[in-house]
């Protein structure tokens, strides 16, 4: 194993919208010939684009690994940073890491590399979305529902409460968007 403490990779920019996550790359002191690296907590869809594009690597993924190789021997030069390879996803946990990651010299000789920390991603889910209870009046035998939709658009909903009994369900921004009740 050929030590190379200065070369590191890293994730870089995730775009949640575009379904892309950015792999960094910074080579140190040894040429990159090659590499395969394992992820956990992504779909893969495709990998292309970056430093492995323009030095003439191949690019493939099997959904959870993407490598990287030339067939005609170019290298990634020694002391080179930048965006190694962009990940085109179908899916996404709430964090992603590197499982294994091999980076190979053109002597085909493993190349120490440190690995970046996993990353935290929003899953789609609108965690800023909430129900909760606004005001009760015994005399009236009233009670408020407030809702905070975030940033979805809310098409209907189903409420459950134990320990009441409904006799009506009227007003609020339910009645205002036109919402039968």
């Amino acid at each position: 194993l050929e030590d190379n403490s200065s070369s590191s990779i890293d994730f870089g920019s995730f775009n949640p919208d575009e379904m892309t996550l950015d792999i960094l790359i910074d080579t140190g002191e040894t040429d990159l010939a090659g590499f395969q690296i394992e992820f956990d907590g992504v779909d893969i869809n495709s990998v292309s684009g970056g430093l492995a594009e323009d030095y003439g690597f191949t690019t493939d993924t099997n959904g959870q690994m993407i490598l990287g190789f030339s067939f005609s021997g170019d290298t990634i030069p020694s002391w080179t940073s930048g965006v190694l390879a962009t990940l085109y996803l179908n899916d996404y946990d709430n964090q992603v890491c590197f499982g294994y990651a091999q980076m190979s010299d053109s002597g085909a000789n493993e190349i120490n590399y440190s690995v970046g920390d996993c990353i935290e991603t929003d899953d789609g889910s609108d965690s800023s979305a909430s129900i909760d209870f606004g005001s009760f009046n015994p005399d009236e035998m009233t009670l408020d529902i407030l809702i905070d939709t975030g940033e979805t658009d809310l098409a209907g909903f189903q409420i459950e409460l134990d320990g009441v009994e409904i006799g009506s369900v009227s007003g609020g921004i339910a009645g205002d968007y036109g919402f039968t009740t």
